[in-house]
């Protein structure tokens, strides 16, 4: 749950984002107008992207693993009613259907519609049986799926937790879409359980929240080369924990919080990507006990604010090329033995806070690394600093016990949960007394050698 409120804090614009989906209650008279709906809350990792209860065939049931199980088959079964409609012309698809849309369970669409035809659609499934939708020789208007489409219920942020209408998420576990399709709206398919979803060829915008909830989305998440835009919160606690995201080079910044709070087995960036933005996977986790596996491209410049962090990612293969980590990039965290890369010049505060880090390998290149940087270290043992200035590691405030340093606030230095004082500090032949002297380095008491 902590977790999961601070991905949330990371995107700084969520709540504004979430009032943009649903629609304005603040009207309605009588006290809590949300006291009818049913409560979501997340519960701890790895089930914490999954709600306690669900909405089926119109009964609140708790959300077990045979209930996950249950619609899981469900989704995968073969269609037994599948129609298939040509169009001529825009607005009218239910008039072509006579009446079948609402009994079939797959749908494969060819011609013009627009979005009165999508809307028939979204009809289809959340008041019929249509589970499978192949719009792949469809001509949407504007090479457009307008905002919140196939948007299922709305989400109202209220004191920290979630209130849900029911049903909680539109079934529609099969989409296509044609390759032409250009852009993707504003939540369009926020809040569906969608398990199948191929991004079409030609895409250019992926818009907020556009496939936010869909929380049974596995197999693969692959961007096409022709994407400009992934905006924040696009994927927003998606997947069920199998899925492989790759992105391609072209795309030169992941979004902030783009994938925040996804479950994910492994992220593939591809090369040309030079920055990673604030939040931008912020709380994904895997439910693979070995972490979340991640590859770097060589390309990699930056990675900013609360990149990372709350994720289990365990192991970090940092490129070369990656010059500064910001702050709480991989805060909370499960890396466990940390190499940064030779060419690293800056760790900003917070950066690796709060992690099961038990040995960090600190290159010669860096020139600034801030406060509380590495605090929080329980299980730290042991550092390798190649860096002949240990002045680099700057402390903050007056020198007494609020003295704050790289490594934490001197005033917790050997207290529980803090990163221990007595971990052992290697440092270049020759510069063991200049670091005794620095006064970033005073946490570790003296308790430096040469390598």
């Amino acid at each position: 749950m902590k977790r999961f409120i601070e991905a949330i804090a990371i995107a700084g614009i969520f709540i504004g984002l979430l009032s943009g989906c649903s629609d304005d209650k603040s009207g309605e008279s009588g006290g809590d107008p949300y006291e009818d709906y049913e409560w979501l809350i997340p519960t701890t990792y790895p089930e914490y992207l999954t709600p306690k209860r669900v909405v089926i065939n119109g009964e609140s049931v708790e959300f077990t693993a045979d209930v996950r199980d249950r619609l899981l088959a469900e989704s995968v079964k073969p269609a037994t009613n599948q129609l298939s409609v040509y169009v001529q012309r825009r607005g009218t698809l239910e008039d072509r259907l006579s009446g079948k849309g609402m009994t079939a369970d797959a749908i494969d669409v060819h011609g013009p519609i627009d979005a009165t035809d999508l809307e028939y659609l979204k009809k289809c499934v959340a008041e019929g049986e249509l589970r499978s939708l192949d719009l792949s020789d469809a001509d949407i208007e504007d090479n457009t799926i307008p905002e919140k489409m196939f948007f299922a219920p709305e989400y109202y942020y209220i004191s920290g937790n979630y209130k849900v209408l029911s049903p909680p998420y539109l079934p529609l576990y099969r989409l296509v879409l044609p390759a032409e399709l250009e852009n993707i709206g504003y939540c369009a398919f926020a809040n569906v359980l969608l398990t199948e979803l191929d991004l079409p060829a030609g895409l250019k915008k992926i818009s907020e929240r556009s496939f936010s909830h869909n929380i049974f989305l596995g197999g693969e998440l692959n961007v096409p080369e022709s994407i400009e835009i992934i905006e924040s919160l696009a994927f927003f606690e998606s997947g069920d924990g199998t899925m492989s995201i790759s992105i391609p080079g072209v795309v030169k910044e992941v979004f902030p919080s783009a994938f925040s709070n996804l479950c994910a087995a492994s992220i593939n960036i591809g090369e040309g990507v030079e920055s990673i933005g604030g939040g931008a996977f912020g709380g994904i986790v895997s439910n693979d006990k070995s972490g979340l596996k991640v590859t770097f491209p060589n390309s990699l410049k930056s990675i900013d604010t609360g990149a990372f962090r709350g994720s289990n990612i365990a192991e970090l293969n940092l490129p070369n090329s990656l010059k500064t980590i910001g702050p709480n990039a991989f805060r909370e965290s499960n890396v466990v033995e940390l190499t940064l890369p030779d060419g690293l010049i800056e760790i900003m505060e917070c950066a690796f806070m709060d992690t099961p880090i038990e040995t960090i390998n600190l290159p010669a290149s860096l020139t600034k690394v801030e406060v509380n940087a590495f605090a929080g270290l329980p299980g730290l043992k042991k550092v390798y600093s190649f860096v002949t200035n240990p002045d680099v590691f700057a402390p903050y405030g007056d020198f007494g016990e609020d003295y704050q340093t790289a490594f934490g606030n001197l005033e917790n230095a050997g207290a529980a949960g803090s990163t221990p004082n007595d971990a052992t500090v290697y440092v270049p032949d020759g510069c063991v007394n200049a670091y005794l002297q620095s006064v970033g380095w005073l946490w570790f008491d003296g308790n430096i050698r040469s390598m």
